[in-house]
């Protein structure tokens, strides 16, 4: 198949990429590298059509999406904290992006595979979190992901466009910064101490890899959202001591207040992936962990 994948040169899209470009396919890649970068595609960058360009601009889908048969959309601001310090920003990239790839897929009749977040259900009372829960974002993030979902099924609805929908847990691997496992692996490698905001948080990680299989598995299936994580949560103060122990650190575990923006407790239902997807997690934590402090920490 011919395949685009917006968002291409960042941490996920790369990846996907990658294993796009090893099943045979041709892949065209959009990406307007501020979080991407042509390292990230190094290995196969001779394989692929990559266009530096924004998604949320005129016309850039469109011309990308000729011949395509599919259309991965993971471009966008990824960060809570970014979204919180430039809302405009995340909306123009989330929101407006979002409905141009849409548009876009439709008047070609592309099939529209959409990266959503954990974020979109906030501080949900019963976990673990299924599909079905109501959708209360605390953060301009997840309001975002919750408007581009929105307009999916709304060109859904009215256009017959065909989708499907992944709701993201936090995605651990190499090539990745700025998040909470890459930027605590490095203050653990210089003995510094490990702020944890709140210490009370409870997360479910993902790895990449386990990520992209689930990616690939939407080709078989429509019109569904289904929740992608490993189902299991993670107390941040149990993280911390993980990664002081896989890296010999020394470093001390410190207490910052909580940040409001950030979801405090969340854990992932998985058996609607398991059922419609025939997908399952295969990577502990701690595995992929390892894997990202043999790659190099890049944060």
């Amino acid at each position: 198949m011919k395949v685009l994948v917006t968002g291409g040169a960042g941490f996920i899209g790369s990846f996907l990429v990658e294993r796009l470009v090893g099943l045979g396919h041709q892949v065209v890649v959009i990406d307007y590298l501020t979080r991407g970068s042509r390292e990230n595609l190094s290995r196969i960058v001779d394989s692929i059509d990559l266009i530096e360009a924004d998604v949320s601009e005129d016309k850039v889908v469109d011309i990308a999406l000729e011949g395509c048969h599919i259309a991965y959309h993971l471009a966008g601001m990824s960060q809570v904290m970014t979204s919180v310090r430039q809302p405009d920003l995340c909306f123009k990239y989330n929101m407006v992006g979002t409905y141009k790839v849409a548009k876009a897929c439709v008047a070609k009749q592309v099939k529209l595979v959409f990266t959503s977040s954990r974020e979109v259900y906030g501080n949900i009372e019963r976990l673990p979190a299924t599909e079905d829960d109501k959708l209360m974002a605390v953060n301009p993030y997840g309001a975002s992901k919750i408007a581009g979902e929105s307009i999916i099924r709304a060109y859904a609805n009215t256009y017959d466009l065909d989708f499907v929908i992944l709701r993201l847990a936090n995605v651990v691997g190499p090539k990745d910064f700025g998040r909470v496992i890459p930027i605590l692996l490095k203050q653990c490698l210089v003995n510094g101490p490990l702020t944890l905001f709140g210490g009370h948080q409870i997360l479910d990680f993902v790895g990449v890899l386990d990520v992209i299989e689930a990616l690939i598995q939407t080709q078989d299936t429509s019109g569904v959202t289904v929740n992608i994580g490993s189902g299991v949560g993670v107390n941040i103060v149990d993280l911390a001591n993980l990664l002081k122990r896989l890296t010999g650190s020394r470093s001390e575990i410190v207490f910052a207040d909580r940040r409001q923006e950030e979801v405090e407790r969340f854990t992932t239902d998985i058996s609607l992936a398991q059922k419609l997807l025939g997908w399952k997690p295969k990577t502990s934590l701690e595995d992929t962990i390892k894997w990202v402090i043999k790659s190099g920490i890049t944060s």
